[in-house]
């Protein structure tokens, strides 16, 4: 089934396992894939996919980037699949600041960062889908993933935010 045929999709975290799967994927039902993760693509490069390595999404920069990378290859972004994340265990009071940074920095700010980089273009052309992977640690928190469940409730904040802003100017998240 080709049903991405000649739609262009930014992918990040391209290189991990979710995201190589969403590529391969993606790939076999006919889109251009832009590969986009901050380690090197070289090892576990797409066939044929725009690879971008090397980046720190959670920088607006690097985001811009990405998306003027994609953009002057193919023209356009169609779709974002932000399938990046990360995840560390730790309770309320003793989880260590920094790892409160990261986990929303990795989650919640790169779905920020990205969001705002495809937005513009999908909103002149009044077509977008942007799809924030989460968990269902971001709807309930448990014992030990408090960090985890915030970050990755935020990013389905984020998401609902960006449906409900955007959804008027062809954009679907």
């Amino acid at each position: 089934m080709k049903d991405f045929e000649g739609r262009v999709v930014l992918v990040t975290g391209a290189c991990g396992n979710l995201g190589s799967a969403v590529v391969t994927e993606l790939q076999d039902r006919g889109a251009a894939v832009v590969c986009a993760d901050a380690a090197s693509l070289s090892a576990g490069a797409a066939r044929g996919a725009l690879q971008i390595g090397g980046l720190d999404l959670a920088q607006a920069a690097d985001a811009r980037a990405a998306v003027r990378a994609a953009v002057d290859r193919f023209g356009r972004i169609d779709a974002l699949v932000n399938a990046i994340g990360g995840f560390r265990t730790g309770r309320i009071g003793e989880t260590a600041l920094d790892d409160w940074e990261v986990l929303f920095s990795i989650n919640a700010r790169i779905a920020l960062t990205t969001s705002a980089a495809v937005i513009p273009g999908m909103t002149e052309r009044h077509y977008g889908r942007i799809v924030h992977v989460a968990a269902a640690a971001g709807l309930r928190a448990s014992a030990g993933v408090g960090v985890y469940s915030a970050a990755k409730s935020a990013v389905l904040r984020i998401a609902e935010a960006v449906a409900e802003e955007q959804g008027s100017n062809g954009i679907v998240c």
